[in-house]
């Protein structure tokens, strides 16, 4: 009950990776991959171990998906990890 942290990381980490799983499944949904990215980077944000998740997201994107969708990733992801930056 001392770990309050661990709640919102891991809807955070379930969230980023369902929505992994509906932008590959339904094609052309950009916003998905965005929305993946940036609920990574609110877990990298929210506490330490959520900076190897955004890690494991980005390559997980990269050998599943490509390129192109990493970016999207990427771009989500970048507001949190700004937040991160600065505050830390």
């Amino acid at each position: 009950s001392t770990q309050y942290a661990d709640v919102p990381l891991s809807f955070f980490m379930a969230a980023s990776l369902g929505c992994l799983w509906l932008g590959s499944r339904f094609k052309g949904r950009d916003g998905l991959w965005m929305l993946a990215g940036v609920a990574a980077g609110l877990a990298a944000w929210t506490k330490d171990e959520g900076l190897p998740f955004v890690v494991f997201v980005l390559g997980v994107t990269v050998w599943r998906f490509g390129t192109g969708d990493v970016v999207k990733v990427a771009a989500g992801a970048a507001p949190g990890l700004l937040a991160l930056l600065v505050l830390k």
